[in-house]
């Protein structure tokens, strides 16, 4: 009995000594995975920050290119108007010389 008794005592020591090894597995194990997902959601901060920042300026760009575009659409339209204007004063010189007394 003394022999069984001691070989059950031997095996729980073995059982909780393997227990204590694998719960400190565990807790490295545990902390390596904690900072695996602090390094991922840094990473993941880091390409949102990165992107925002991208689509920000693209947004930009496109602002400044459609201020452009409207500058010169009125720049072309002042310039066609002063073209039309010479036209018709050219028409009216022309119409005068001519004596055909068109609109003056």
């Amino acid at each position: 009995v003394d022999v069984y008794v001691t070989s059950l005592q031997s095996r729980l020591k073995e059982a909780l000594e393997r227990t204590r090894s694998l719960e400190k597995r565990l807790h490295v194990l545990e902390q390596a995975g904690d900072d695996i997902v602090s390094s991922l959601c840094e990473d993941l901060a880091e390409v949102t920050s990165h992107s925002n920042k991208a689509e920000s300026r693209y947004i930009k760009k496109g602002k400044e290119l459609q201020r452009k575009r409207r500058r010169e659409e009125l720049r072309h339209r002042g310039k066609v108007r002063q073209v039309e204007r010479r036209i018709r004063k050219l028409e009216q010189k022309l119409a005068r010389v001519s004596g055909g007394g068109g609109p003056k």
